[in-house]
């Protein structure tokens, strides 16, 4: 996934300017086990922030070649890249920190990581930064039905991965194309962190709303700082994040189930990828109204191309009653009493069809 990325300053410098909000000036002289490096952009923040030695780990052998060859290009000290893989094998380390950011949710057995971390850790001052996907969120929502369609056409990815936006693709390629992907609430987080014997102690943002890019309320990762329980410091409640407060999702869970579910439809894979295009190509600088509009507008496009497959009999009356509102050539015959009820169940979608000037 990241064999074509260039590790660059800046880049390291903001990975830098992150860690230290999380963990202050405590990293100097610490031992630093980062599980899944990728890229190895994390690994070299740490070292900067004065880190004794990080061991970067990842299953991937092309990544820890990749990360190799430019530790030794650059002259780097104190990184030790080595390939490793706890679905697969016993790893043992012993260290200060454990810095599991992007991870997780892409593995077989995840629970299984929380207790190597806890297991790693060498005393109870030891503390490991754990980050997880957020279930309920959109992302969720798509990337969950998206899989499901496109489950057969996973393993072509060189054959239609160009058909995507940048932007798209790269999410694709984190959430589309990998094993696997796993979503979680605080209640999922405590029950694993209970059997590894940890306590979340601290709540911070994630790195890209740090840096001012954030996609909430469409995805907003949890990020933890986590400690054995016999640490001193207090354990923390998880605070839930920050999703769309209204029943708008409901609309989109209608159609893409509508479609997903659909034994008839033979393009899928190719419906997904224009659901990708559609949420992700805008970037962070979008509004989420406007994503989520946009996403709507292609579901009713879809489901009006195939008209014999796609029953919206099957959907919620307030969903087909939106359905009709958002086509032209129906919206003028739907009477006010069921406009006012699509309006109190969907308001976002509801306001941006009605003041829209893009109908379908």
């Amino acid at each position: 996934m990241f064999v074509g990325e260039q590790i660059h300053e800046d880049w390291i410098n903001d990975c830098v300017s992150y860690l230290k909000s999380i963990f202050g000036d405590t990293i100097s002289g610490q031992t630093v086990v980062e599980y899944g490096f990728g890229r190895g952009n994390w690994a070299l923040a740490f070292k900067k922030l004065g880190a004794k030695k990080v061991i970067a780990v990842d299953a991937s052998q092309t990544a820890v070649d990749s990360f190799r060859r430019y530790i030794q290009e650059n002259d780097v000290d104190g990184i030790e890249a080595i390939v490793g893989n706890v679905d697969d094998e016993v790893l043992e380390f012993s260290c200060d920190i454990v810095f599991l950011y992007g991870i997780l949710h892409h593995l077989k057995d995840p629970v299984t990581l929380v207790k190597y971390a806890s297991s790693w850790l060498a005393d109870p001052t030891g503390r490991v930064l754990l980050y997880a996907y957020d279930k309920s969120s959109l992302r969720e929502i798509v990337v969950s039905r998206c899989r499901s369609m496109a489950v057969d056409a996973l393993n072509d990815w060189t054959g239609w991965q160009g058909t995507l936006h940048p932007l798209a693709r790269h999410r694709a390629a984190d959430d589309l194309v990998a094993p696997f992907v796993s979503f979680w609430s605080p209640k999922d987080i405590c029950e694993i962190l209970d059997e590894a014997g940890l306590k979340c102690i601290a709540q911070a943002k994630d790195f890209s709303d740090f840096m001012g890019t954030s996609f909430a309320p469409e995805f907003d990762p949890y990020v933890l700082l986590v400690a054995p329980d016999n640490n001193t410091s207090s354990a923390t409640s998880i605070k839930s994040n920050r999703h769309e407060k209204t029943g708008d999702h409901l609309a989109i869970v209608d159609a893409l189930d509508l479609i997903a579910n659909s034994k008839q439809l033979s393009n899928k894979t190719e419906i997904a990828i224009g659901i990708f295009n559609t949420l992700f190509c805008g970037g962070a600088s979008e509004k989420f109204e406007n994503r989520m509009f946009y996403l709507w507008c292609y579901l009713v496009h879809i489901i009006t191309m195939h008209p014999q497959t796609l029953e919206i009999t099957s959907l919620r009356p307030t969903t087909r009653c939106l359905f009709r509102m958002t086509i032209k050539r129906f919206s003028s015959s739907i009477p006010d009493a069921d406009i006012e009820q699509v309006k109190s169940a969907y308001p976002v979608l509801s306001r941006k069809v009605l003041k829209s000037a893009y109908r379908l």
